[in-house]
């Protein structure tokens, strides 16, 4: 029955999808993060059946490209997209991690996470405009899946910046051991669906992956003394941009070497 709760927790957290009230409970969270990724499971589905609708009634690349990215912001209500905007807003002022926590947590917009934003967003439209073009969608739906996946294990076992807080409440919570094996088996279920469907491109998204958790473990670290809720989220949208731009490069060489 907790691992049931923990289910309809994760969702309820992590998306916009209605779910029955019910009482939260602290061992109904114990498995939580475990269900984390497969937010990023139905967003994949969803830009799949998006791609499929474009592809049978001839709709533009352009309405396709921006609907598509338009989805993962309808799943979850942008709540990723508000810590990567806190976090551009505090990693842009020089001062101790006292003051950059500050700034995390002030409600207010600064003109940094608007231009970021702004950076990131045309970054982003830009190479899934290309991947669309080069027939490399499938690489890409995993995306959301794997970057749950790490951004999960980063939780559990990177240093926190402060107790307190909704990560720090789920990650005192959860079953570390328990909920590790199951995101790292998820992980491998990822790789394994990668390297089956688009070795080259599945490949190079993974890798990507990989490499932006290691330089994210050094940056929540020097600029915030450690992980928190907001840099949760600018590190889940680091992880789709990155790995999507691995998918656009080796698709775009691909087709250049043919």
């Amino acid at each position: 029955m907790h691992v049931i709760k923990g289910f309809f927790i994760a969702i309820s957290t992590y998306s916009k999808l209605p779910v029955g009230g019910f009482e939260w409970k602290e061992e109904d969270m114990r498995y939580a993060l475990i269900f984390f990724p497969w937010v990023g499971a139905l967003t994949g589905l969803l830009c799949a059946g998006w791609h499929l609708l474009c592809d049978r009634a001839g709709i533009g690349p352009i309405c396709e490209v921006l609907v598509m990215t338009a989805i993962p912001l309808l799943i979850t209500g942008g709540i990723h997209v508000d810590g990567y905007m806190d976090t551009m807003d505090a990693v842009h002022v020089y001062g101790t991690y006292e003051k950059r926590r500050e700034i995390l947590s002030d409600p207010h917009i600064g003109a940094f996470s608007v231009i970021m934003l702004m950076l990131y967003g045309l970054i982003f439209v830009g190479a899934l405009a290309e991947v669309i073009q080069r027939n490399a969608l499938p690489a890409v739906y995993a995306c959301f899946y794997f970057s749950r996946v790490l951004s999960g294990l980063s939780v559990l076992w990177f240093p926190k910046a402060k107790e307190g807080g909704m990560l720090f409440t789920f990650c005192s919570g959860a079953a570390k051991k328990i909920t590790t094996v199951c995101l790292i088996l998820q992980g491998l279920f990822c790789i394994v669906f990668w390297l089956w469907e688009a070795p080259l491109t599945g490949g190079a998204a993974a890798l990507a992956g990989l490499i932006v958790m290691g330089w994210y473990y050094r940056f929540s670290r020097d600029k915030f003394g450690g992980v928190s809720g907001d840099t949760a989220g600018f590190f889940l949208l680091m992880e789709e941009l990155f790995m999507i731009l691995a998918i656009c490069v080796v698709s775009v060489t691909l087709t250049y070497c043919k």
